[in-house]
């Protein structure tokens, strides 16, 4: 049994828009009302039912995969957002709003790979995309949600740019400016954007359940799209990355939610590779003493 299954079956249902989650949803409450929610919740029923009618092993492999990296970007997120934090605490201002719009573009780019409406994009493709595609392609998402917080939150994104652009390539001698009357901040996209990814996980592995999908092996193909990365020529390779996708391959073997997807020791490995060095600075930036969440984290 792996660690996704203990905790499936540790933890209760939670009642939200006319469904029983195993996450419990609290931001998208706060910004579309529970008809708006209900109406997205059933189309994207609709839209994982057609799909799963021509589901393959292949489809695992690639779905595994991309929720995979979608846990990836959301633990990259909470050290952004802790960051944004600790930059703020200790009047590193200028950091502060290249931290906030890398925040809301790397959550926007978790919603569309995690959605079913991008089933045509590649992982590759989406991990890839330019910035503009990837705000464009989130909004139609977000419209299909409320159209009105679609406008939202593409103003929300736009100012971000804006002032991450302003700060970096203009430098202004009176500094960043002031976002009292920003139309939603960076935590608050980076909430309902995440909390959508989820939504649209559980909703797809509720339907392979109901369908009983088999367990499906890793595919090199898409083994390779989660762990190796050739960015302007340059090949990374994660090995920690490697490890926990053969341990997916291993032991899930199926596109579970990404709130069970994220254990404990995933967690635990990334905040202390952006943690504290051992004999350093006690100031130093430490995500562990820093609890800013724009995801439940195990």
């Amino acid at each position: 049994m792996s660690q996704a299954d203990i905790r499936r079956l540790a933890g209760g249902p939670r009642v939200a828009f006319g469904r029983q989650w195993y996450y419990k949803y609290s931001v998208i409450p706060e910004h579309v009302d529970e008809a708006h929610a209900l109406a997205f919740v059933q189309s994207i029923e609709r839209l994982v039912g057609s799909q799963c009618a021509q589901w393959n092993d292949a489809k695992t492999s690639e779905w595994c995969v991309r929720n995979y990296s979608a846990a990836r970007l959301i633990l990259g997120s909470t050290i952004l957002a802790r960051s944004i934090e600790y930059a703020a605490s200790h009047n590193l201002w200028m950091l502060l709003p290249h931290g906030a719009y890398y925040l809301a573009l790397s959550a926007l780019r978790t919603m569309i790979i995690t959605s079913p409406r991008s089933a045509d994009i590649t992982l590759k493709s989406a991990l890839e995309m330019s910035h503009r595609k990837t705000i464009n392609v989130a909004v139609s998402i977000l419209r299909q949600i409320d159209s009105k917080l679609g406008i939202r939150i593409h103003t929300a994104v736009r100012e971000l740019k804006a002032t991450r652009e302003l700060i970096d390539y203009r430098a202004p001698t009176s500094g960043a400016p002031l976002n009292d009357e920003r139309t939603m901040s960076h935590a608050e996209i980076a909430g309902i954007a995440l909390e959508i990814a989820q939504l649209q996980t559980e909703i797809r592995q509720r339907a392979l359940e109901k369908r009983a999908i088999r367990h499906a092996p890793i595919l090199e193909e898409h083994r390779c799209a989660a762990i190796e990365h050739v960015i302007e020529g340059i090949h990374f390779k994660d090995a920690d990355d490697a490890y926990r996708v053969d341990y997916l391959h291993r032991k899930h073997g199926f596109p579970v939610n990404l709130f069970h997807m994220i254990s404990e020791g995933h967690v635990d490995d990334v905040m202390n590779a952006w943690g504290r060095q051992d004999g350093g600075a006690t100031n130093q930036f430490d995500p562990d003493d820093r609890i800013v969440n724009v995801f439940d984290l195990p």
